[in-house]
């Protein structure tokens, strides 16, 4: 957990620690595909936009947040793989939906 850990109760840090573990496995997934299929690849291109998309400033921008604000962007992130705008991305990751359960 980033900054303010003395303000939340000691399962907070539990919690942020599995968060963080998450956002960074998700991250690392994506990462694998654009390191495993070339950049013509509906795998790679899929990996790609969903990168810069949930993504945009790195991951260690949302894992050094405050508990609250980590929360509240994983909660944004969460959605918008839900939306509709991500859906081509996500059926070239058919797994990645099982994996979030998505649908």
């Amino acid at each position: 957990m980033a900054a303010h850990r003395g303000s939340y109760p000691p399962e907070a840090h539990e919690l942020d620690t599995e968060v963080d573990r998450r956002v960074l496995g998700l991250k690392s997934y994506l990462a694998s595909q654009q390191q495993s299929f070339s950049p013509e690849h509906p795998r790679y291109q899929a990996a790609e936009a969903l990168s810069r998309v949930l993504f945009p400033d790195g991951v260690v921008s949302i894992i050094r947040l405050s508990y609250v604000q980590e929360y509240e962007t994983v909660d944004t992130l969460l959605r918008q793989l839900h939306s509709e705008a991500l859906k081509a991305h996500l059926d070239a990751l058919p797994e990645l939906s099982s994996i979030l359960r998505l649908r």
